[in-house]
């Protein structure tokens, strides 16, 4: 990964990976930036504890706020917060079995369907659990999504490279 410095690198999500605890910032990988400062371009956008608010000015860098805060996004409200997007003011999380509308309402959980077609926070699933679009855990992937999906592995192209090359070879 580029170092300090130096141009960023491309990555899945676009060209902004920088090594370590850098970040890009106009094409180039430097110190993360702090409080008022604009945000990076990727992830981390801001140094430890930031937050990057989206604004009618740009996109700055804030210390997490708390209920009642204005926000147009979630980074800026603190943990256990979210950005109410009816209001655009932080809320605290919604608990598990709430009704949920937009999402990020559930805090660590995810909006889910229930057997009413009525959408509620619920906790994340893991493999094999009920999957609506893309909520599964971390390396998983929802299998046959929008009807009954289910968590699935997650099939990287690398891996199916690897596998129809000993096809291949096999054959």
């Amino acid at each position: 990964m580029p170092g300090d410095g130096e141009p960023c690198a491309l990555g899945s999500t676009g060209p902004w990976l920088c090594a370590g605890d850098l970040g890009c910032r106009d094409g180039i990988c430097g110190a993360l930036p702090t409080v008022d400062e604009p945000c990076a371009q990727g992830e981390p956008a801001c140094a430890e504890g930031l937050g990057c608010a989206f604004g009618p000015e740009g996109s700055f860098c804030r210390a997490p706020a708390g209920a009642g805060t204005y926000c147009e996004n979630d980074p800026p409200c603190g943990p256990g917060f979210f950005c109410d997007y009816t209001q655009n003011l932080c809320a605290a999380d919604q608990p598990i079995g709430s009704l949920c509308r937009n999402g990020n309402e559930c805090g660590a959980g995810v909006c889910l369907p229930d057997a009413t077609f009525t959408f509620r926070c619920a906790a994340q699933p893991g493999l094999g659990g009920a999957c609506y679009i893309d909520e599964c855990a971390p390396g998983l992937a929802c299998k046959s999504p929008y009807t009954q999906g289910a968590c699935v592995p997650s099939v990287f192209c690398g891996t199916l490279g690897v596998l129809s090359g000993w096809f291949a070879w096999a054959a």
